[in-house]
Formats: structure tokens, sequence, C-alpha cells
């Protein structure tokens, strides 16, 4: 099982404990939660009953209520500051999560593995963490123990009797960086990229052996595990099919050539599912040693898989979760989603008017009077990246990422004018307005605190 990683972004909605602060208040603000307006990336999936529990990086994990397959919805949520979550794993009432480490804009803050008690998925809260050495990209969780893929730090054994103390009782360094595993009995599978599968016996949990390894000569980034046979997602090198009746000598007997960057890979009954970023394959495996591709589909991104019943569940990066209907492997039907945004990160609406966060593109103004044909009737390019706006009366504050906070005169929408610009210090990323104050966050760092009295000369009063 392989969870990909991708570099990303978070905005979050700060909520002020006064709107009516006056400034010498504003500068002792207590930050007292936080509201996600969108995912960064959806990177992996599990799914238990009718909940899907979605690890979304810089996001953190989204939890959805998938009871109406066309309809998921968000029923919970858990985020934390520093890393960025990579994998998640469900065994009982916890959720194991692994996190990388994230860039805050002026240094790597380390991730680690987080226990969640999921006991009520509405309110998932944190109960236990460890640091690990290296960056920590996937999880398996059996009986007792957690298995970690731990990056150029290897395999990591922990012992999560007691979730609130996960204690580490054992690892073995790999020869490259371990970015996946699975655990089959007494056998652990370690996807260790560019020095391929290696296959751990684990019957000791203190004293890890490694037993033997399978080099495929690409890139080892997913591996499932189905009685006797490993299915290997090798990167260039497409799908690889083991025998494992004898671990401690892996035998290839199949391969599918001709996919290129296969990074995940699931079974379920006779059929692998297999998926390259691009694309989901849906390959007959009844004889393992002629597999053959019987479904295709390309209608989004596909990451991490997870099946439940006749679904298919994909952490479908920028697309957020896709929902597949596999009944009929050879016909794979996308059926539902939960979609969010793409390169616009945020909108405001005010009146008729609806000022777009375009990213790249600056602000863009559109008219809604017909929300059939929305038209576009004005824009303002920055010199940043615009994550977000904000809009008092008439004037709009530009979040504009390392080019600071914009406001912008939108009293002629058709001719719209810079009047003061902030430079502060971190990557601006959210900015909301209560009052007479604008409440600017940079990311992961702290939240600035500006006098918007006068837009067109801003007075930094805060910060916290």
């Amino acid at each position: 099982m392989n969870k990909a990683y991708v570099k990303t972004t978070l905005i979050c909605f700060v909520i002020i404990v006064n709107s009516t602060l006056l400034a010498q208040e504003a500068e002792n603000v207590e930050l007292v939660g936080r509201i996600f307006n969108h995912w960064d990336s959806a990177i992996d999936v599990e799914v238990v009953e009718n909940i899907a529990y979605v690890a979304t990086g810089n996001t953190g994990l989204q939890i959805l209520d998938v009871s109406d397959i066309e309809n998921p919805r968000v029923i919970g949520y858990w985020f934390n500051d520093t890393g960025n979550a990579n994998a998640v794993e469900i065994s009982g009432e916890f959720a194991f999560i692994t996190e990388g480490r994230r860039w805050n804009g002026n240094e790597y803050l380390d991730g680690g593995f987080r226990i969640l008690s999921i006991a009520d998925p509405q309110r998932p809260v944190e109960v236990g963490f460890l640091d690990t050495p290296g960056y920590a990209h996937d999880v398996v969780v059996s009986d007792n123990l957690a298995f970690i893929a731990d990056g150029e730090s290897g395999l990591r054994i922990l012992s999560i009797i007691d979730p609130q103390n996960p204690e580490e009782v054992g690892f073995l360094d790999t020869p490259d960086r371990a970015v996946g595993v699975e655990v089959s009995g007494d056998i652990a599978y370690v996807c260790d990229y560019e020095s391929g599968l290696r296959i751990i016996s684990i019957a000791d949990p203190e004293n890890p052996e490694e037993i033997s390894f399978f080099d495929t000569l690409a890139h080892v980034c997913g591996v499932a595990v189905s009685g006797d046979v490993a299915y290997v997602a090798d990167g260039d090198g497409g799908l690889r099919i083991l025998n494992i009746a004898d671990p401690t000598n892996p035998d290839q007997i199949g391969r599918i050539f001709g996919i290129r960057n296969v990074g995940n890979v699931t079974t379920y009954g006779d059929y692998v599912l297999l998926t390259n970023g691009s694309r989901l394959y849906v390959i007959s495996v009844e004889n393992p040693e002629q597999p053959e591709i019987v479904g295709e589909d390309s209608s989004w991104d596909y990451g991490g898989i997870a099946v439940s019943n006749e679904y298919a569940y994909f952490a479908a990066r920028g697309d957020g979760l896709r929902i597949v209907d596999i009944s009929d492997p050879e016909r794979p039907d996308p059926d539902g989603s939960y979609h969010t945004e793409g390169e616009v990160k945020n909108v405001t609406v005010v009146a008729e008017l609806a000022y777009v966060s375009d990213y790249k593109c600056g602000m863009r103004i559109l008219d809604i009077n017909n929300p059939e044909n929305p038209e576009e009737i004005g824009s303002f390019d920055t010199q940043g990246l615009t994550f977000d706006v904000a809009v008092s009366e008439n004037y709009a504050f530009i979040a504009d990422s390392d080019n600071g906070l914009l406001v912008v005169n939108i009293s002629d929408p058709e001719n719209l004018g810079e009047v003061e610009h902030c430079y502060l210090d971190g990557y601006i990323r959210r900015v909301v307005i209560s009052g007479n104050y604008a409440y600017a966050v940079a990311f992961n760092t702290c939240m600035y605190i500006l006098d918007i009295n006068d837009p067109e000369d801003l007075v930094e009063v805060g910060f916290i």
C-alpha cells in the first residue's frame, strides 16, 4: 500500500474572539478555532462502513459520510499545524496518520506519527504522537503494532497498546527510502523506491530481519498482497506480479508492461486496481501468470485507493474524493464525488458580484446577476499568488502570498487601482475583515492584525 506525497497548500479561516476588538485588545488575540473552506490535495483514503477518511496533505484528515454515494458530505475533520497528512489507516476506534515534513515559508516543520480517537467521527481527537526520524510516508496496523515506511529512516515498528503513548520497539534501515509498506502474517513488504521490494521478517518485532528482496530496476512505490502473490506498483516499470509462497525466494510470474508512473495498487477479488495519477486500470489476475487489462477510466487524477463493497474510493489529488462503481470491474463507472476547488483558491460574494482568488491570475470580478451565465467585468493581476480576497465597502483586500497584502479600490470594477501595499513576512494566504480590522494569516507562522480605518494607509497593531 502506497501513499504518494504532494507539496501542497493550506488555507484556513481564523475565528477571532470578539469582532469588535479595540486596537489595544487586538494586540492580545487568542486563536480559538478554524474552519476549512477547501481541501489541499486528497492523497490517501480508507473506508469503514459508510465513513470515508481522507488524508489531504496540509489540510489534515477529512471525514465524510458516504452512505449516499452520489452525495458524500464532510461530517468532521482534524488538522495539525506542523505535518503534512500523507496516509491514514483505521483500526477500531482509532485513526493512525503519517505526516511528512512541511515547509512553512521559512523552515521545515516535523511531522511524524499521530493517533486520533474517532469514536465520534464528527469530533476526532488526537490522543497520541511520536516523532519519527524520517519522512513518514505510509502506515499499516497489525494487532497492537504500527509499521511505518519512514523514508530514508527505513521501517519503524511502534507499539500502540497504549494509544496515548506510542513507543518504538524496533526498526530496520533500508538501502534507499521506504515509501510504502504492507504486512501479511509475519512478513512486512517494504517499497524501497530505487532499491526494489524488501521482504522483512517481523516475527520478532524488536529485531526485524530482512530475509530477501526483489530488485525491479525501476521505482517501487506500492504493493498489495493476496495469498501467495504480491502485486508491485513499479513506477515506469508497470505492474509486476511475484510468487511469494517462499518469502525468502520471491519469483516474478507475471507483468503488465507499457504503463508509466504506476504508484498505487490494491486487489478486488480476481482483479487488481492500478493507478498512475491520470488513469485507473482494472486488471484481471484470475491467472496471475497472464494478467490482462480489462477496464480503464481517465475521468480525473487517481491517487490512493480504498475498496468497500462494490465501490472503489480514490484520493484524486486536486479533484478531491472520487467514487467508482466497480460492481462490474470491467466497466468501472464514476458514480460520486466530493469536489474541491482547482486553481480558484477562494471566492467572496457581495451583492451580485463574485470576487475570485485566481492564484497565478490575481483577482477576477464576475457579475453573477444571471448565475447560469456569469460575466467577468474586471480583473486585477498581482505580482504574487492570490489565495484570498476580502471586501469592505469600496475596497478589496488581497492575500497575495509572499507579495503581502494588497488593497484595491473596486468602486469601478472596470478600472481597478491599487491604493495600498503592505509587505508582511511570510506567505499571506488568508484575510478576514471584522469591523475596523483586517486579519491576515501567514502560512504556518502568524496572523497580522491591521487597522483599516483608512484603507489607503493601513497600520499594523498586533500579531499572534
